[in-house]
């Protein structure tokens, strides 16, 4: 499995490597045997998109590195250009609203087991991380939203 699977000019990691494992993890459970070459994501295309990327939680990184995948890093969601606009406003600004980017994601690429799902949930997460402030790991597949109020996260 690869290291990183997203990477800078300068070979340094974008992704966490604890995201590129779920990423190959997803990717292996809708592709079945893959190679890890069929697995890159334009880096360079989503930091232009997404210039604070490098900073997001895992969860959130997650969530966009799995459409990204999914549709390409110009990815769009739904015919609905707009969504897709209303989608990096939600994710690229000071306090990014990951909430709002789940909603927007949710459901939104064809597959047996929505990919799209799988994000949203991701950015379900990453939002609770950083209303929070949870330590930076990567939570997915655990819901997040199950566990507050359950005593496992305390704020």
């Amino acid at each position: 499995m690869p290291e990183s699977i997203v990477v800078t000019a300068d070979d340094s990691p974008v992704i966490r490597p604890s995201v590129s494992s779920a990423l190959y993890s997803i990717a292996a459970r809708f592709a079945g045997d893959i190679s890890p070459a069929s697995m890159r994501v334009d880096e360079g295309a989503l930091l232009k998109r997404y210039s604070a990327l490098r900073a997001w939680p895992c969860d959130a990184q997650l969530g966009l590195v799995v459409l990204a995948w999914a549709l390409g890093p110009g990815f769009s969601l739904g015919k609905d250009k707009s969504k897709r606009e209303e989608f990096g406003a939600a994710v690229n600004c000071l306090e990014p609203d990951f909430a709002r980017a789940a909603r927007l994601v949710a459901g939104r690429t064809p597959t047996a087991i929505s990919l799209g799902e799988i994000a949203g949930a991701a950015f379900r997460n990453a939002a609770l991380v950083v209303q929070w402030n949870l330590p930076d790991r990567l939570y997915w597949p655990t819901d997040l939203s199950k566990c507050i109020g359950s005593g496992i996260l305390q704020g």
